[in-house]
């Protein structure tokens, strides 16, 4: 997919939350896997990536989570916009967040 393509689909004003359907194992060392039964794919978050699925809570802005991440963490790279934004993207394109059907 395309640069332009991805910067369309998920912006900094986008509100990810969670679907409803998605199956959440948490590990002891701190990581989580999400599994969609609607899809049959699994994904497993690290830590930082853990911490941006929690905070996509149906209220937070991509530019927020961002924020967020910067303030609870050190040594955040400037890379972390594009990062989180790629996440939020494979995230949102795979099923593990909702849409909103208006």
């Amino acid at each position: 997919m395309e640069a332009e393509t991805k910067k369309q689909l998920v912006k900094m004003d986008y509100i990810p939350f969670p679907n409803p359907d998605i199956c959440i194992q948490e590990e002891p060392h701190g990581s989580v896997v999400l599994v969609s039964f609607d899809s049959g794919h699994a994904i497993a978050l690290n830590s930082v990536g853990r911490f941006i699925w929690q905070a996509a809570d149906g209220d937070s802005t991509v530019a927020e989570i961002i924020e967020l991440i910067r303030t609870n963490y050190e040594d955040v790279p400037d890379s972390v916009s594009d990062d989180v934004l790629e996440m939020v993207l494979i995230l949102k394109l795979n099923g593990y967040f909702g849409e909103e059907i208006v």
